[in-house]
């Protein structure tokens, strides 16, 4: 970003800081013939300093005993996109000077873009649909090659990429020449220019950035819920203000499970269904269950409990409480049945799932399979954060002597039994026996 601002400045204003502007503009060259080869003088200027960074990587690699250099890697993993990001940046910063009337306040609004960059996300303006240049950053690995976020950074690098574009024609059209700088000028004579070729591409870039901008919008707040970060903090301060009263409610121990479980990689989803033993080792007539899922990516399909009542059911933050019909005597032994599935649906705005992936899927049975009780698991531990949600400061643990903390937190030896699993492709279902390894492709 320094580089990009700084020589953006001085190449806008060279003609001018050595007085030669008044000669080179009385030329009969056309505007985009002063914007373009300096767009590209500051892109190319980023994206050498990304080949000496890759050119320092592979000597390091080198000097550390490993040959196995992957050069592709490097270019379509690393060089392109940041490219892409380069040449985006270099835009607004010639934009920018373009339209100030000196270098020094044209650098002054791009330091305020800096900080910018960094501020705005953390008051809550955090959606890359206003963000200028953000993107994604893919998580790149020899499993799941870009798979993750890599759809999204090229859909938001085409967005921003159109948006640059229409920058720069307008760049073209408010083009300093002579001894005029002011602006109000230039705008005047703006729409008589617009009606040109340069016009026609500005209104072709608008038009595919509105489309690029509403597809990723589609998929970041329509196929998924789009929440912020400070969205997410009060989702976490709300569940606790209302739930972790619970803690101290002695709850049944599981027994075993036994689950059936179908994943479906290369449309990111998988469906669980299975049976939950428990047992009242609590030392006392239990009279309702608490039930929660404690993973917000997790679709609750069903919940069985028999012999009883469903009396809250909080969908949002998934806790639901189970009247018993009969209390559940001292050792007596009962069956939760369930089904809950879990789908990435397109891409979203920040956080895609990076645990059902096409290869590699790695998931925990907590994130799909219910749990008994309320815990201090997963709370908001920031203190500044918690006081402003009017938390306590701090959520201690409890005391080392603390035996009843032990028995809560005990989930008593449970036996996993799982009877199936099925990998299933476009091709063939693909059956996995007890003991059996494989790799989904």
């Amino acid at each position: 970003m320094i580089i990009a601002i700084y020589y953006a400045g001085e190449l806008v204003w060279r003609d001018r800081d050595r007085k030669m502007h008044e000669i080179i503009d009385s030329t009969p060259l056309p505007n985009w013939a002063y914007m373009v080869p300096k767009t590209i003088a500051v892109s190319g200027v980023l994206f050498a300093s990304l080949l000496i960074s890759i050119l320092a990587a592979i000597l390091i690699q080198l000097s550390l005993g490993f040959t196995a250099i992957n050069l592709p890697q490097y270019i379509l993993w690393y060089a392109l996109p940041l490219a892409v990001d380069m040449m985006i940046l270099a835009i607004l910063a010639v934009f920018v000077q373009a339209l100030s009337p000196n270098k020094y306040i044209g650098w002054g609004i791009m330091v305020l873009y800096v900080v910018a960059t960094i501020t705005l996300s953390s008051i809550g303006f955090e959606h890359p649909l206003y963000l200028y240049g953000d993107t994604p950053n893919a998580l790149y690995s020899d499993l799941n090659g870009n798979e993750v976020n890599g759809a999204a950074g090229w859909w938001m690098r085409l967005y921003w990429g159109c948006i640059a574009l229409v920058l720069a024609v307008i760049a073209h059209f408010l083009w300093r020449r002579g001894t005029e700088v002011s602006l109000m000028p230039r705008l005047r004579q703006m729409p008589r220019r617009m009606l040109s070729s340069a016009g026609g591409v500005m209104a072709v870039a608008l038009l595919a950035a509105i489309s690029s901008g509403a597809f990723v919008y589609y998929n970041t707040n329509i196929l998924n819920e789009y929440t912020t970060q400070d969205q997410q903090e009060k989702l976490l301060a709300d569940y606790e203000k209302k739930y972790l009263k619970y803690e101290t409610l002695k709850q049944p121990s599981f027994t075993d499970f036994k689950m059936k479980i179908d994943i479906y990689p290369e449309t990111l989803r998988m469906k669980a269904s299975g049976t939950a033993g428990i047992v009242n080792d609590t030392g006392a007539p239990v009279k309702e269950l608490h039930v929660r899922f404690q993973d917000s990516n997790v679709q609750i399909d069903e919940v069985d409990i028999p012999d009883a009542k469903l009396t809250m059911n909080d969908e949002l933050l998934k806790y639901r409480i189970y009247q018993l019909n009969k209390p559940m005597a001292e050792g007596e032994r009962r069956t939760i049945s369930f089904k809950t599935s879990r789908e990435q649906k397109g891409f979203k705005a920040s956080s895609n799932d990076t645990r059902l992936v096409k290869n590699g899927t790695f998931l925990n049975n907590q994130e799909f399979a219910p749990q008994l009780g309320m815990n201090r698991n997963g709370l908001l531990s920031d203190r500044q954060k918690r006081r402003e949600h009017d938390l306590p400061a701090e959520l201690r643990m409890a005391k080392l002597e603390d035996q009843s903390a032990r028995e809560r937190n005990y989930v008593g030896d449970v036996d996993w039994v799982t009877s199936d699993i099925t990998v299933s492709t476009s091709k063939d279902q693909m059956p996995i026996a007890p003991g059996d390894k494989y790799l989904t492709k």
